[in-house]
């Protein structure tokens, strides 16, 4: 995912606009991690490209889904029908408020599958 992640950055430069506001929590990243990601901001227009970026993989709804839809969209994103997901690859599972565009707010809890969840199974 990682190099995946950088070609479509490269590939995509000419479409990004540069310059953003660098998020407040950036600043309160210890150097030089927060001189990386301003960077990065400055000139790529986010702080999470190339090896800022954490390979993840995202699994939403809206608070308008039923409970039991919310279960089913997990429970088919950590399964391995459909290529979904590689089986010993996924190690935890992160939760936590989003605002616009993705961008975790808050983390809620962040949970080990490996004993909670047998992927090999």
């Amino acid at each position: 995912m990682q190099d995946l992640s950088d070609s479509i950055v490269r590939s995509c430069r000419q479409y990004m606009t540069v310059n953003q506001i660098v998020p407040d929590w950036v600043y309160d990243l210890p150097e030089p991690q927060r001189s990386t990601k301003i960077s990065y901001v400055h000139e790529y227009g986010s702080p999470n490209v190339f090896d800022e970026f954490d390979p993840h993989l995202t699994v939403g709804y809206d608070t308008a889904s039923p409970e039991n839809d919310r279960r089913v969209i997990l429970e088919q994103a950590l399964s391995n029908e459909g290529g979904s997901c590689q089986k010993d690859k996924v190690w935890d599972l992160g939760v936590g408020i989003v605002g616009d565009w993705g961008t975790v707010l808050w983390d809620l809890n962040d949970i080990t599958l490996k004993n909670w969840l047998r992927m090999d199974s």
